[in-house]
């Protein structure tokens, strides 16, 4: 078997032409990574009697039932608050945008659900970085870093790491705040293949080749005996990967 990769840039008209694309060439089936409701898309796939898989999104609750296979998007924000609350942090911030996006609300919250069960003396905000670029954590970088000592977190929880990444640079560069020391940095993606910045950013690894490797198993069960194939959803668990930006 051969796989074709496209990329739909998060644009929800592209990934609709794109879909369309790949029915009309007839492929064996496909796999969806989506960041908002796409039943229109499913719905698309399954009249074409091409199997369709959502890679970590859900599938909406009105569309033809399919597999998904997901990172555990409550247990990476859960997991990324619990390591800087152990470390010493009290006063946290999850730094993120795109806010409708399915993994960024799960990440939310499962920070808030650490803060929670950490009881009283932990407290979380909520920052908009504007953007999920380095540049956006940059500028959230700076204006947390001009702000005094007793208003600013000691913690931040990125959900992304190029958030985390313009974060760390910015304090580091434009402050005499030290990292980890003064302020802890934490990501909840771990997608960059080797530590960039001027720190290595600390991450919860969402295990993304096992996504991959669940959800092709899935479509080939599918495509081996679509009678007997059963769809269902899969969490997959991630792992926490220590670097320098927060303390051990």
């Amino acid at each position: 078997m051969q796989v074709i990769g496209l990329n739909a840039l998060s644009d929800k008209q592209r990934q609709s032409d794109m879909i369309r694309l790949l029915i009309q060439m007839n492929v064996a089936g496909i796999l969806l990574s989506t960041v908002e409701d796409s039943p229109d898309d499913v719905a698309a796939a399954r009249a074409a009697n091409i199997p369709i898989i959502l890679i970590d999104h859900t599938n909406p609750r009105d569309a033809d039932p399919v597999c998904s296979v997901m990172t555990d998007n409550v247990l990476v924000g859960q997991i990324a608050a619990e390591e800087l609350i152990r470390t010493g942090c009290r006063k946290l911030a999850f730094l993120a945008h795109s806010f409708d996006y399915e993994s960024v609300q799960d990440r939310q919250l499962g920070v808030q659900k650490a803060v929670m069960l950490a009881g009283g003396g932990v407290s979380v905000e909520i920052i908009d970085s504007g953007g999920l670029y380095i540049e956006d954590g940059y500028e959230s970088g700076s204006r947390i870093a001009i702000r005094p000592i007793d208003e600013r977190p000691d913690g931040i929880i990125s959900a992304t790491d190029t958030l985390g990444i313009g974060c760390i640079n910015a304090i580091l560069a434009e402050s005499d705040i030290r990292v980890p020391d003064d302020i802890s940095v934490i990501s909840c993606e771990n997608a960059k293949t080797e530590p960039v910045g001027m720190l290595p950013l600390t991450s919860v690894e969402p295990s993304a080749a096992d996504i991959g490797r669940k959800a092709m198993t899935q479509m080939l069960d599918h495509i081996e005996d679509e009678d007997a194939h059963v769809h269902a959803t899969a969490l997959i668990k991630p792992t926490l990967v220590r670097r320098l930006s927060t303390k051990h």
